[in-house]
């Protein structure tokens, strides 16, 4: 059970703020520029709005090569992320916990999401040279827009693939796509700033239950951890 505890504990002090940062970004208050939808999947979305545009098809194509191009730099870079994100699973479900190894493993997997981050603004800012001056200026227009109006946006017939994108395309979302675990259910109350932000929730079963078979067998199994322990005391 003190196990169980101290881990939530670490998770929380790691989750919370990032989280209650990314609702209040949602909710319209000041964002960060280089955080918005256009600085992740810029690309795309100006491909997705291509007619609205008047691109022709030697821009779609160079657009399309810039994207794949930072595309394949950017999965180079993950790959190593998600090796980060397994060290740091581990360590947080060691009896004792070094936390200076996770202070190092966290200061790693930060670099990474800053390299990412970059990378897809780099990329945005190449995208943008191929237009003229007058596609220069409806771009803006359309990046002025709510999100939700934008054509590939949130709620305006975004596809599969899209919405995968556009809840990995976040730094602070990669490896927490997993099942809802013992965090999603609401426990500790003091998270519950936090997990009421609709990206957040679920997002705790691969931390939490990554390494008990993730997704609804880890809570399972996290439930029957902490219903033998309770006996136990």
């Amino acid at each position: 059970m003190k196990k169980i505890l101290i881990t939530l504990s670490l998770v929380a002090l790691i989750i919370v703020p990032l989280s209650a940062y990314a609702c209040s970004m949602g909710q319209g208050q000041m964002m960060d520029i280089g955080a918005s939808p256009w600085f992740q999947q810029g690309i795309t979305l100006t491909l997705k709005n291509a007619e609205n545009l008047e691109l022709d098809e030697r821009q779609k194509n160079k657009l399309e090569g810039i994207r794949d191009k930072y595309t394949k730099d950017i999965i180079k870079i993950d790959a190593e992320l998600k090796t980060n994100d397994i060290d740091l699973n581990n360590l947080l479900k060691m009896d004792n916990i070094d936390l200076l190894k996770v202070k190092n493993t966290v200061k790693k997997i930060e670099a990474i999401e800053s390299q990412i981050r970059y990378l897809r603004i780099e990329a945005f800012t190449e995208a943008r040279k191929v237009l003229n001056p007058e596609q220069k200026g409806k771009l803006k227009k359309l990046m002025e827009m709510p999100y939700g109006q934008i054509k590939g946006g949130m709620g305006q017939g975004m596809d599969s693939s899209m919405m995968k994108d556009e809840m990995t395309d976040c730094p602070m979302m990669k490896g927490m796509m997993g099942g809802s675990g013992m965090m999603g259910q609401g426990m500790m109350g003091g998270m519950d700033k936090g997990m009421d932000c609709p990206m957040m929730k679920g997002g705790m079963g691969e931390m939490m239950g990554g390494g008990m078979g993730g997704g609804t067998a880890g809570e399972q199994t996290a439930k029957t951890e902490v219903a033998a322990s309770t006996k136990q005391t």
